[in-house]
């Protein structure tokens, strides 16, 4: 086998650094941001000066305007929101305020009552936003979530631990066809097959499509070791978490 170039080599251990995961995060911050306010992207072949003169200008322009939010939940930020904060790279080097990333819980409360509104937006979603969305959900549900790595997340997504009266400890698999395809029995069988491999309390599959019937059969087979969450599920847990903050 041809050995990795010198250049492959740097971009792997590059890419494998939690500075490219920041970067990774903050790119996601920024893009968050442009939906919300409908920006269109930047038209390619700007020279370098008139490109980073319209970034300022529209991240300033973001930071405005969500500078009321920041400010009103700032306290709220968690450790790992701070760490990313201090660490923003991108930002210290424009010279921009570190409040422009924003609170994570701020960005998604907006979402979510967005969602809310217009319920066809959840397909809209990419696959990684929607498993945010779920994890931040279970997060303020009271759980401690851990939201796996993009790639070798083991079969599940998201693990949610509660500890309460009882604890338990579910795995959730969220699965977005871009097609709009139901879920077949496939990804159900292998998502049982990491439950029990793993003790789990119990797993869930969330989806913005639906199930076959096929697959809600075995569902309800193992009613109380699996639980599916179809588009109309998840609405529901979305209501349930504007039910809980409203008051």
């Amino acid at each position: 086998m041809r050995p990795k170039s010198q250049r492959g080599k740097r971009w792997t251990a590059f890419a494998q650094s939690p500075r490219h995961e920041e970067s990774a995060l903050f790119r996601d911050h920024i893009r968050w941001l442009r939906q919300f306010l409908h920006d269109e992207a930047l038209p390619p072949g700007l020279p370098p000066e008139a490109y980073l003169s319209k970034r300022l200008e529209r991240l300033a322009r973001y930071e405005e305007h969500f500078q009321a939010l920041v400010c009103g939940c700032q306290a709220e930020l968690n450790r790992r929101d701070r760490a990313l904060l201090q660490n923003a790279e991108p930002i210290a080097e424009l010279g921009i305020s570190a409040s422009l990333l924003l609170d994570s819980e701020a960005v998604w409360r907006r979402m979510i009552a967005e969602t809310w509104k217009n319920p066809p937006s959840l397909r809209n979603l990419d696959s990684r936003q929607f498993e945010e969305m779920i994890a931040f959900i279970f997060r303020e549900f009271g759980y401690e979530v851990e939201l796996t790595k993009r790639t070798r997340d083991g079969g599940r997504d998201i693990v949610a631990v509660r500890r309460a009266e009882i604890a338990g400890r579910y795995l959730i698999e969220c699965k977005q066809p871009y097609s709009g395809a139901k879920i077949g029995i496939a990804p159900v069988r292998e998502l049982y097959a990491v439950k029990v491999d793993e003790r789990a309390t119990k797993a869930i599959l969330a989806t913005t499509s639906f199930f076959t019937k096929e697959a809600r059969l075995f569902f309800e087979r193992h009613r109380w070791e699996l639980e599916p969450r179809d588009y109309d599920g998840v609405m529901e847990w979305i209501r349930s978490y504007l039910g809980g903050h409203s008051q």
